[in-house]
């Protein structure tokens, strides 16, 4: 009897850590995006995507040094899957990047919010999972609600080109998640982040020569910021995956709309038009009733 209540206090723990972990995760990644935002139209992506890996280091290696976790033999099977989680995390956070400078912060989250919507999707059809017809038409009406943003008339500002790369943006990032928690059944958290940072450090740094503007020391300080907040937003992300049902770290993610819409005004003085308001609120609803269904 006491090695139940035991457990089951266990479980409560491991839940509210979770929880704590996803709230200031949301908080830190908003924060990244607005540090983003800021220094998104004076360079390149992949300059600004290497900066953030190469800064993101530095939280992912403190945790693995400090919680002495051992690295495990490498095999094909296992570096084939940090290396596929490296590429479409490295897409979904470059897509997302480039498309900054074309839509308010407010909507650039909303949208990638729709990720939840892709998530839904890729389960059927990579993990086997049942076929739902009212989660069909949550679906259905999360695009009508991207489409309500995506709207001309919505007055906001927001370009088709930026719309098209936060969205790909967000299905790259639905694969990226599905790999995350394929990979966290045998792999510690750390060592997830840690392999995904210095895989995608390395291949955006060759990208380079490609294109590089020489940052001056101020937007050298907004990139370190960037890639550290980033960073540990990553970390506590797959320690919440890692400790979560995915409901529960998709309803908390939604968060990440209200925090882009406060700072939106705070900083930016943009304010989101009546239909992305709308639009939002579609979008939100289809994805919490998506993920209480999961």
């Amino acid at each position: 009897m006491l090695t139940i209540k035991n457990q089951i206090s266990t479980g409560k723990t491991r839940k509210l850590r979770g929880i704590a972990f996803m709230f200031h995760s949301i908080l830190l990644f908003t924060v990244s995006y607005l540090l983003a935002k800021t220094i998104s139209t004076k360079y390149p992506p992949n300059e600004l995507i290497f900066f953030r890996m190469l800064f993101g280091l530095i939280p992912a290696a403190f945790v693995f040094q400090t919680r002495r976790i051992q690295w495990k033999k490498p095999t094909i099977h296992r570096l084939a899957g940090h290396f596929l989680r490296a590429v479409t995390g490295l897409a979904g956070i470059g897509l997302f990047i480039a498309g900054l400078p074309y839509v308010p912060l407010s909507t650039a989250v909303t949208l990638k919010e729709t990720e939840a919507i892709f998530v839904c999707f890729f389960g059927i059809v990579f993990l086997a999972e049942r076929f739902r017809l009212p989660t069909a038409i949550a679906s259905m009406c999360g695009l009508v609600g991207v489409a309500v943003v995506c709207s001309p008339f919505t007055g906001d500002g927001s370009s088709p080109r930026g719309i098209i790369l936060i969205l790909l943006s967000a299905i790259f990032s639905a694969g990226s998640l599905i790999q995350v928690k394929r990979l966290s059944r045998v792999e510690e958290p750390a060592a997830i982040v840690l392999y995904y940072t210095i895989t995608a450090t390395l291949v955006s740094g060759m990208s380079l020569v490609t294109a590089w503007v020489k940052p001056n020391l101020t937007d050298f300080w907004h990139m370190f910021l960037f890639g550290l907040t980033a960073g540990v937003a990553q970390l506590m992300l797959t320690i919440a995956i890692a400790s979560l049902t995915t409901p529960i770290v998709a309803s908390f993610s939604y968060l990440g709309i209200v925090w882009a819409i406060i700072f939106d005004y705070l900083t930016l003085g943009e304010v989101i038009s009546r239909q992305a308001a709308l639009g939002s609120l579609i979008i939100i609803a289809s994805v919490l009733y998506l993920s209480c269904r999961a």
